[in-house]
């Protein structure tokens, strides 16, 4: 696995490699900002596709940092209310200060997490939450079942990074739409 990442940054360090690589993942990437992905929402939901929008960022260390995701989420969940979009959000916990420690209650100190459940809730945006390494695992389960408290629908997709190089991704819902 260390060796295709090396691969890569000595790809994307080529003249042009950056835009090469822009343009190969183009047609995964909604846009840059948030009208960008909700237009993009749009325009597949009239082709009859739902979509599950996804906030790209991992591991947020600072206060501004979760500060700004919390922002990009809320806006996703009016806006594509005003919009009647059928998305579903992906949320990386990891955004908001999710650790390995399995026994700690991180979100009782993030009350950003708590106010994007809450807006979900009220917007009725199904929410999947998504955990990039098993460490997490333990943790995203205890969130889980704290959060099915205050969320109609809710799902946990794990996109695991396993020893022997290959992904793992499970998925457990609860609620209704």
């Amino acid at each position: 696995m260390q060796g295709n990442k090396s691969l890569l940054e000595r790809l994307a360090r080529l003249p042009g490699g950056k835009r090469l690589f822009w343009i190969l993942a183009q047609r995964f990437i909604a846009g840059e900002k948030v009208e960008d992905a909700l237009d993009q929402t749009a325009h597949l939901n009239a082709l009859g596709f739902p979509v599950i929008l996804d906030y790209v960022g991992e591991n947020n260390q600072s206060f501004g940092a979760i500060q700004t995701a919390e922002e990009k989420y809320l806006a996703v969940f009016s806006l594509a209310r005003k919009r009647d979009l059928n998305a579903e959000v992906s949320l990386k916990l990891t955004q908001f200060g999710l650790e390995t420690d399995r026994y700690r209650r991180w979100w009782e100190d993030c009350p950003e997490i708590l106010l994007i459940l809450e807006e979900a809730s009220q917007s009725a945006v199904r929410m999947w939450l998504d955990a990039e390494l098993l460490e997490t695992r333990d943790s995203l389960w205890n969130f889980v079942e704290f959060a099915l408290e205050k969320v109609s629908f809710l799902g946990a997709a794990f996109q695991a990074y396993g020893n022997a190089g290959f992904n793992i991704a499970s998925a457990a819902y609860g609620g209704s739409a």
